[in-house]
């Protein structure tokens, strides 16, 4: 019997029990020819197949634009309604006036309307508003590091004149999938007609509709104010989340997160140490966090202290790091010339505040220390000294300024690969998407190894890891008279 094991880069591994080298050849002549007709068969369910969904959504679209002059067929949410309801218990001084995504274009825009995703997805499209919801937006931050991911959320695939969507979260409590619909009025200030909350950096729309659908996940936008990355990025990919906390002995300890909601408050979460503890010297940490970089998982980092945003601004302080806020953990750097010198790259999710200590953008150890520069260099396309929330900081400062690390574990598979519509394109962009995807997946290497190299993220070492949640999603009813969602 021959048991298929896994793969690398380099090699399939097979291991034989008990039979002769015959079947090993018999089995990879299968993989042989059989390997070409499945990745036809996956090519065709992601490209093809959604490409014609969406010109098919698009001809219906235009048929109803055509029939109903009126706006009947714009969708309102009931369940979550444009009102002070779904606002809840803010303080703020701002008069809200809720305004449809269309209405967000900007004037440069070519199809009189914003677009879901506005040519690919990036962090720099993220922008945190007067809600704290800083874990959130991090949270988001960090998906954005993983093509596919935040696309995956959506159900749709580009702007909806009805101005419905619909987003799969994953509900932690209850182990399941469930479906958001919201619609895209979103909260605006009355007097500038911009988004109050979360605000994107171009004309797209996708960070607006995932704050939204999450705040009605969670009741209100004011459900939203003050939470835990963990918790954002087990329900936005239904991955596993691993924590871990400072010590007073400046030693890193591996947490559990455990949901304990109440009526108030459906993500209340406590952090719960493992039995036996299980401790980390700060140089294992970092060098744990390096692998979990190098594996491709989500990284997050809070900030000692007290979140005062609401009551104080956003303020400056002598550091630039924000007390009690959630960045993003972008990528680990070890030199290979001086291993004193260990890096850390993070994103303030504001994409501004910067850190303004050693290894920051304008540090003065970039010209003392030219090997470890040329190496960042080749290994992020530069340092940056640009404004846009991004820095590197040395590992001891990071102690010093940061107690808590969230680990998303991360699963690698066919279901990470999603139609590119290209709406920027028009009426081109799906057919484009479709035959770009098509060739890369078949002639290039990515079906081959999204068919073979699945990966799930785990460290070397970590023996006890959870497991993904299934991507089955479950519809949620919008009817007001229910008490979900």
């Amino acid at each position: 019997m021959i048991e298929l094991l896994g793969c690398d880069s380099e090699s399939l591994l097979f291991e034989t029990k008990g039979k002769d080298g015959g079947m090993y050849v018999f089995l990879f002549l299968c993989n042989m020819l059989l390997t070409p007709w499945v990745l036809m068969i996956h090519a065709t369910r992601i490209y093809v197949y959604p490409c014609l969904s969406v010109y098919f959504s698009r001809c219906a679209c235009w048929l109803a634009c055509m029939i109903c002059t009126c706006e009947c067929w714009i969708f309102k949410d009931k369940a979550f309604p444009a009102s002070d309801e779904s606002i809840g218990d803010i303080e703020s001084s701002t008069e809200i006036v809720w305004i449809r995504g269309k209405e967000l274009r900007a004037d440069t825009e070519k199809d009189g309307h914003p677009h879901l995703f506005d040519e690919g997805v990036e962090a720099a499209d993220i922008c945190q508003g007067a809600l704290g919801d800083c874990w959130l937006m991090s949270a988001l931050a960090c998906l954005t590091e993983f093509p596919g991911t935040i696309e995956n959320i959506f159900v749709q695939r580009e702007y909806n004149p009805r101005g419905r969507y619909s987003l799969k979260l994953y509900d932690i409590e209850n182990s399941r999938w469930v479906t958001i619909h919201v619609d895209d009025l979103i909260p605006c200030d009355v007097s500038t007609k911009k988004p109050v909350f979360a605000s994107p950096n171009g004309d797209e729309l996708w960070v607006l509709l995932v704050e939204k659908a999450v705040a009605k996940f969670c009741g209100s936008y004011a459900g939203i104010e003050g939470g835990l990355v963990a918790w954002a990025l087990q329900t936005l990919t239904g991955n596993a989340v691993l924590m871990y906390d400072l010590q007073d002995d400046n030693n890193w300890e591996r947490t559990e997160l455990v949901c304990e909601p109440t009526e108030k408050n459906k993500r209340r979460c406590l952090m719960r140490s493992k039995s036996p503890p299980v401790m980390f010297s700060p140089d294992q940490f970092f060098d744990l966090l390096a692998s979990y970089d190098s594996q491709g998982c989500m990284l997050s980092a809070s900030s000692h202290g007290e979140d005062k945003t609401r009551t104080e601004g956003r303020g400056n302080n002598d550091s630039g790091i924000v007390p009690g806020h959630a960045y993003t953990i972008i990528s680990a750097y070890k030199s290979k010339v001086n291993r004193d010198i260990k890096l850390l790259r993070l994103r303030n999710p504001w994409g501004t505040f910067e850190w303004e200590g050693a290894w920051g953008d304008d540090s003065e150890e970039w010209k003392k220390h030219p090997v470890v520069t040329t190496e960042i260099k080749l290994m992020v396309g530069g340092v940056g000294a640009e404004d846009d929330g991004c820095f590197w900081m040395h590992f001891d400062d990071f102690v010093k300024h940061f107690d808590g690390v969230n680990v998303g574990l991360t699963h690698l598979g066919m279901n990470d690969i999603k139609l590119g519509v290209h709406e920027e394109c028009g009426k081109a962009g799906p057919a484009l998407g479709c035959m770009g995807g098509f060739l890369s997946f078949t002639l290039g290497c990515q079906g081959l190894k999204k068919l073979y190299c699945t990966r799930d993220g785990t460290v070397q070492g970590e023996r006890t890891m959870p497991q993904r949640a299934s991507h089955r999603a479950e519809e949620i009813d919008s009817n007001p008279s229910t008490d979900v969602y």
